[in-house]
């Protein structure tokens, strides 16, 4: 785990565009694999070894992606795909939860740090959401 967090202050370094892009549902099951492959990387690298029990469950993602007032998001830098997140926007308390964050393993220390920010700062929903 430390090498991922020393990733994670590198990239604070650098100075990209970060962005988010809404993900419709065709995407889903893309997300869900990317998500399982870097929860892996950071499983194996933490503790040696992937236990089922440590990577979140199809059934737990599929939860996470249809929850009322979900949002999902694909992570861009520079325009390219790097992560996603599912972000819960809560409208009558003006508080956001972020549900599932991940970034793609080849990706790492690049230049996101922005985005934890960006999605906890939303207020409302997206055009054609809520």
């Amino acid at each position: 785990m430390d090498t991922l967090v020393k990733r994670m202050g590198t990239a604070m370094e650098h100075s990209s565009n970060v962005t988010l892009a809404l993900a419709d549902a065709s995407t889903f099951d893309a997300f869900k694999q990317e998500l399982k492959a870097s929860f892996s990387v950071a499983v194996e690298e933490a503790f040696g070894a992937v236990e089922p029990g440590l990577i979140p469950s199809d059934d737990d993602i599929d939860r996470s992606l249809t929850a009322p007032d979900a949002v999902v998001h694909h992570i861009l830098l520079d325009g390219e795909k790097v992560g996603g997140a599912i972000v819960t926007l809560e409208a009558s308390t003006q508080r956001n939860t972020l549900d599932l964050f991940y970034l793609l393993p080849n990706s790492l220390g690049v230049g996101w740090a922005t985005v934890p920010g960006k999605l906890s700062s939303r207020r409302t929903p997206p055009r054609g959401y809520g």
